[in-house]
């Protein structure tokens, strides 16, 4: 790393049959971007149609680089968002450097994840205090349909300076609800997760919207179980769901069906008058039960909610603004972009009116991202870190 160099980052994304031919045209896109600059890093966002460890391989392979990856449910590259794509960000640092952490399953115990997720850092943290570097943040991508997300995202923050942000999102599987992965260099692995470490010389800046209300009146969770709502009023959870489908006249009498009616209602958790958090279904137990990304705690209030097109456009300049504002007047390199599916199924059509509102705020800068399942932003002043129909945007600066 020189110092007197500034961070520069290159977006591409591609959408076609073949994973390598696919993957080049993104790579050498955002490859040329950098102009005379090697990539240090490349976070990469692969279709489950693009299997996610040889798309991984491919770049790693071509880039002589680390690579950071996930599957996703939607690719996004500047003001595009791409079905069945892979999407990239090419990082040539400046004042900042990265550690990345190898693939951590999540069937390990939290304390054991936890601490392999973050085991390179101490010694990380030693080489950026050295060099100036006093800003941290960790990028975390991790399985969306684990039950333990939410609590290994807490458990990772505690582990890391006060100051430190964690920012990063579930990884998807185009809404199939099935399977999805997480790669740390050419080692990828399903059920897992993944960190990077950076630390920089300004800070970076992150920014939060969702854009959601209540669209039904509030129910009591009767009976729960961690991610698991057994009881909505006394009912069984998924009769509530049933219901509220009949009443839309939308058949959901297969599993197919169900399931992507579940993914398209998510329900709000009420602080006060106030949707606090919001929690996307994932799943039906044999029970009755629904499994949501992210704990609903028994005895909280909670409503259907959804967002309109506008709301979450509207959410997505807010969330923009305040990345900016991050920064601290720093020059901006590049972006991503966690947005949850739900946001790509509300907009559907319109969603380039979200990426058209962030860049409004940012101006033409490299931006890649995805849609995923559940967000991450643990940043100060801000308790609870994992969100779902939320749009989180990180800002690099350069």
């Amino acid at each position: 790393m020189l110092p007197s160099m500034q961070t520069v980052c290159g977006s591409a994304a591609a959408t076609g049959d073949g994973t390598e031919e696919t993957l080049g045209e993104a790579l050498s896109a955002a490859r040329a971007a950098l102009g005379d600059r090697d990539p240090d890093l490349c976070v990469l966002f692969a279709s489950p149609r693009h299997p996610l460890h040889l798309a991984a391989a491919i770049a790693h392979e071509r880039l002589g680089c680390d690579v950071l990856s996930c599957s996703s449910a939607g690719e996004i590259a500047d003001t595009r968002l791409l079905c069945a794509g892979v999407s990239v960000l090419l990082i040539a640092w400046g004042d900042a450097q990265h550690a990345l952490e190898p693939v951590v399953p999540l069937e390990a115990e939290g304390e054991v994840a936890a601490e392999a997720l973050t085991g390179i850092f101490p010694t990380h943290a030693s080489a950026a205090a050295g060099a100036g570097l006093e800003h941290g943040t960790t990028l975390m991508l991790g399985d969306g349909l684990s039950p333990d997300l939410e609590t290994l995202v807490a458990k990772i923050r505690s582990r890391l300076p006060q100051a430190h942000d964690v920012v990063g999102a579930g990884a998807a599987d185009d809404g199939d609800l099935r399977y999805t992965f997480v790669g740390s260099g050419r080692t990828v692995a399903a059920g897992s997760a993944v960190t990077a470490h950076v630390a920089s010389k300004t800070p970076w800046g992150v920014g939060v919207g969702h854009g959601t209300r209540p669209t039904s009146t509030p129910m009591t969770v009767t009976a729960a179980t961690h991610n698991v709502v057994h009881e909505l009023d006394g009912r069984p959870a998924i009769d509530v769901y049933r219901e509220l489908a009949a009443n839309q006249g939308v058949s959901v009498d297969t599993e197919e069906k169900l399931r992507r009616f579940l993914v398209g209602h998510e329900i709000g958790v009420h602080f006060f008058d106030e949707i606090a958090r919001v929690r996307a279904p994932i799943g039906v137990r044999p029970e009755g039960g629904v499994a949501f990304v992210g704990e609903v705690p028994e005895g909280a209030t909670v409503s259907f909610v959804n967002g309109t097109p506008e709301s979450y456009v509207e959410a997505a300049r807010e969330a923009a603004r305040m990345a900016l504002a991050g920064l601290e007047g720093a020059t901006l390199a590049g972006v991503l972009v966690f947005s949850c599916i739900t946001r790509g199924r509300v907009l559907g059509e319109r969603y380039p009116e979200e990426l058209e509102a962030i860049r409004e705020v940012f101006g033409d800068v490299p931006t890649a991202g995805l849609l995923s399942y559940g967000e991450i932003a643990r940043i100060p002043g801000k308790l609870d870190g994992f969100h779902n129909s939320t749009l989180v945007l990180v800002a690099i600066p350069a």
